[in-house]
């Protein structure tokens, strides 16, 4: 089973669907309204990623890339909405040039 081509063609098909569909702001999945974005779910996929580069390191690049630009959005939403309770005005962008751990941690 593990040497099933079609069944790895498979696999690879989706990854990169998923990989392909990153939103530009880091999320991960079909969900474009931000109230509906449930963070849980990435958790099993991160999973499943995790096991595609363990069995095939051709896929880590793009895997550690989408996920870095993922922890990237989740650490400016908490920020965003750290700063929405406490009423600080800050303002912060991320880029694909400047990822938001960096602005992190400038601005820290």
């Amino acid at each position: 089973m593990l040497d099933d081509e079609h069944l790895k063609e498979q696999v690879h098909q989706i990854a990169s669907s998923v990989i392909a569909k990153q939103l530009d702001n880091g999320w991960i999945g079909p969900e474009t309204d931000p109230s509906t974005c449930a963070f849980w779910a990435r958790y099993p996929v991160s999973l499943g990623f995790m096991n595609l580069v363990d069995a095939n390191s051709t896929w880590e690049e793009s895997v550690v890339n989408m996920f870095g630009n993922f922890v990237d959005y989740i650490i400016l939403s908490a920020y965003r909405a750290t700063t929405r309770t406490i009423g600080i005005k800050k303002t912060m962008s991320c880029s694909q040039k400047i990822p938001c751990r960096a602005v992190f941690d400038m601005q820290i």
